[in-house]
């Protein structure tokens, strides 16, 4: 296991894509991030991360993170957002955008 604690959500992003950039096939097992201010934002790190990805033909940071924790949808109508509404209604019809992007 790999524990990376970051002060953003970005900079342990940041963090763990240089940890598995060292990794055989880019992977590792239980890979965990702690971060220690998770509200605090790093946007210079995030749109770079978005111009990355932009280029690659890949969704947005945005869009991503809300496939692992719908924010949005807890922000908007709480936990039912998040158990019912996001992945009955919202996630079917976002999931063929993620294209081959791993879905669990």
């Amino acid at each position: 296991m790999k524990a990376i604690v970051g002060e953003t959500c970005a900079g342990a992003w940041l963090q763990a894509v240089q940890h598995l950039l060292t990794c055989r096939n880019w992977e590792d097992y239980n890979l965990v991030l702690e971060v220690r201010c998770p509200m605090r934002r790093d946007r210079r790190i995030e749109d770079a991360m978005d111009v990355f990805l932009r280029r690659a033909g890949e969704q947005p940071l945005v869009t991503v993170a809300e496939t692992i924790f719908p924010a949005a949808e807890y922000r908007r109508r709480g936990s039912a957002g998040v158990y019912e509404v996001y992945p009955n209604e919202i996630f079917p019809r976002i999931k063929p955008l993620l294209g081959s992007m791993p879905v669990t």
